[in-house]
C-alpha cells in the first residue's frame, strides 16, 4: 500500500460538543448516553439545557434535562443527562469527543 495514497484518502473530522444553558455555551469534554463531563467546570442548577454537536460544521442540537444540575467540586465529574429518543439514537453511532472552546465558568 502506498503512504502517499493514505495520506490523500485520510480525514480527521472537526468535533464540536457544547452544553448551552441559560444563554451560556460550556465546552463538553465528554460526552455519553446519559452523561457529559464538561471541559472547565462549572455550576448550574438542575435545568433544561440544549446539546449542540458540530461535525464537520454540520451542527445538530437536542433537547436535554440536568436533572442533577452541574457542579464544578470535582473537574472530570460527570453530570446526569436525559435525552429524548433520538439524541440517544444519534449518540450511540458515536465515541465521546473532546472539543476546545467555551464560556465562562469557575
Amino acid at each position: 500500500m502506498n503512504v502517499d495514497s493514505l495520506k490523500s484518502h485520510s480525514h480527521s473530522a472537526d468535533v464540536r460538543i457544547h452544553l448551552h444553558v441559560n444563554g451560556c455555551s460550556l465546552p463538553v469534554a465528554q460526552l455519553g448516553p446519559d452523561f457529559l463531563i464538561l471541559r472547565t467546570p462549572a455550576d448550574h442548577p438542575p435545568a433544561d439545557a440544549d446539546i449542540a454537536m458540530s461535525i464537520d460544521g454540520n451542527e445538530k442540537r437536542w433537547r436535554v434535562r440536568l436533572p442533577d444540575g452541574i457542579a464544578a467540586a470535582s473537574p472530570r465529574r460527570k453530570s446526569r443527562v436525559r435525552a429524548s429518543a433520538h439524541f440517544l439514537a444519534a449518540l450511540s453511532s458515536r465515541q465521546t469527543a473532546s472539543i476546545s472552546r467555551g464560556c465562562r465558568s469557575t
